[in-house]
């Protein structure tokens, strides 16, 4: 299961809010199928006795057989604050982490926690509802925000005229849950999804058994946290960051070129086992800046890392891109450093080589025409051969690197007019 969106995980109060208002523009308010729906994703969060690690279960559970698919879960160090309506700075990463290890793909996220029915309306089931673009439900066993009928057994949850939620009891005297949408559901649905998966018990049968799961992790006292922090960092998911992008870069060759890099970089990754996505929005942005500093090279890359700042890029892409330029002599610290370092003029050296040919296609030539020219030194003498060079930091012979480098940019030919 993959990640859409992506944001820094602050711990900041001031910033996670501003987070969640952000956030609160990308709900998505839909009917849906509920009868179509088959694996639910339960999701709970615990805490280690010490309150030191973060421990989030999730358990897909299969309504139609009613049996459990697939468990997984993620251990981190906690290290935000216990803040009512900002838990989600607290228990998010680690939710996070499991969700990406599940190989079944869950139609419903059903969490043990508010969706709408919060003050933002960014409960924990919203947020990751969004984060992933996926439905899924609130479904909390107490009230955070809102009014509701108390001695009704079936009562919608207002705040001021607004319905943001449903109070649901499920067994005669016990307390009732609290169901609120969390992205890409309406609320009759969320509750019918609810209904569907109880079995003789106060809590539906996902978030139960992530509840089970989590304590029984927690009661083992685990000690190995698995610390994928910064793993991601931005809020804007790759469409969107290509929108900044060419909001600030206008000249249409200067695209291509950063999408030829984008695609290099996607390519490398995948070879050495590294993060595509990260690699790639390093690529694609890593010249975001040159309009403004091609008359003075020395800020080059500089004011371009300070844009990914603001833009909350996580720290290893805006350093990547500070490094790439050679004029600053800074140290290529990262796979990824290097691959965008050596990557940069050797896109240009394949272009130079593509428009020579009399078709000016990129399909008309392979890896060998690029080593021939590679070794001319007056061909695309701009393309810094002992920059390209460096690929060797990476583990690549020089022909294994442009071989990689052609072949991901003849993948993206028509975007690059080649």
């Amino acid at each position: 299961m993959k990640q859409k969106l992506f944001h820094p995980w602050t711990k900041d109060a001031r910033k996670a809010i501003d987070i969640q208002n952000s956030l609160r523009k990308k709900i998505v308010f839909e009917k849906i199928n509920e009868s179509s729906v088959r694996y639910v994703a339960g999701i709970d969060v615990s805490y280690d006795r010490d309150l030191k690690k973060t421990i989030a279960g999730v358990v897909v559970y299969d309504i139609k057989q009613k049996c459990v698919v697939e468990k997984e879960y993620a251990i981190l160090k906690t290290d935000f604050p216990y803040i009512p309506g900002l838990l989600t700075f607290r228990e998010g990463e680690a939710t996070c982490i499991a969700l990406e290890k599940l190989n079944v793909e869950p139609d419903c996220l059903m969490f043990d926690a508010q969706g709408y029915a919060h003050p933002r309306r960014m409960g924990l089931a919203t947020h990751i509802g969004v984060l992933f673009d996926k439905c899924s439900i609130g479904c909390a066993k107490s009230r955070l925000t809102g009014r509701f009928d108390e001695h009704k057994d079936f009562s919608f949850l207002y705040d001021d005229t607004e319905i943001i939620g449903a109070v649901l009891r499920t067994k005669k005297n016990t307390k009732p849950i609290f169901i609120s949408i969390g992205n890409r559901i309406d609320l009759s649905s969320a509750v019918q999804i609810v209904k569907r998966c109880l079995n003789n018990h106060r809590l539906p049968e996902p978030t139960r058994l992530a509840h089970i799961l989590v304590t029984n992790l927690r009661n083992k006292g685990l000690t190995n946290v698995q610390d994928f922090r910064d793993h991601k960092g931005w809020l804007m998911n790759r469409e969107e960051l290509f929108v900044e992008l060419k909001k600030k870069v206008k000249n249409k060759n200067l695209i291509k070129h950063m999408l030829a890099v984008e695609a290099a970089m996607r390519s490398l990754a995948k070879k050495t086992g590294e993060d595509e996505e990260k690699w790639g929005i390093a690529g694609l942005l890593h010249d975001i800046d040159y309009e403004q500093t091609k008359s003075d090279m020395n800020k080059h890359s500089l004011i371009g890392a300070e844009i990914l700042q603001k833009m909350g890029l996580s720290e290893d892409i805006v350093y990547a891109v500070k490094v790439h330029n050679p004029v600053h002599n800074l140290p290529r610290k990262s796979k990824m450093d290097k691959a965008l370092y050596a990557v940069d003029p050797l896109t240009g050296l394949i272009v130079a080589c593509a428009l020579i040919k009399p078709e000016k296609k990129i399909s008309k030539i392979d890896t060998g025409f690029v080593m021939k020219k590679f070794r001319e030194k007056g061909f695309a003498a701009g393309a810094d051969r002992k920059q390209i060079r460096t690929c060797e930091e990476l583990g690549f012979s020089l022909e294994e690197f442009v071989d990689i480098v052609l072949k991901a940019m003849q993948g993206i030919s028509q975007d690059l007019g080649l």
